[in-house]
């Protein structure tokens, strides 16, 4: 896992979709936690749509990715912590 530390980022793109729209500046108070890879089939415990235990577990809805985190004692990042880590110290996509 990698600590992602507090910050403030432009969130959305003002040339994007319409529900990346407006572009807005938002803050993330407190540091988090990230993993730094996704979640393989063998972490799962099944293999999904690609098959190999070192694959990553696709075809997971949100609710069952959240019960995965829950059991481990973690959770999903909000949308506005999963696009700042995304975007890096840089800003950037």
């Amino acid at each position: 896992m990698v600590r992602v530390p507090p910050g403030c980022f432009e969130m959305g793109m003002a040339h994007g979709r319409r529900d990346e729209r407006p572009v807005s500046r938002v803050c993330i108070e407190r540091a988090f936690w990230l993993d730094r890879f996704e979640v393989t089939n063998a972490q799962y415990g099944s293999e999904g749509a690609y098959s190999g235990a070192q694959m990553p577990r696709g075809n997971v809805t949100w609710f069952e990715a959240r019960d995965f985190c829950a059991a481990r004692g973690a959770r999903l990042p909000t949308e506005a912590e999963w696009e700042y880590a995304a975007r890096g110290p840089d800003g950037l996509i």
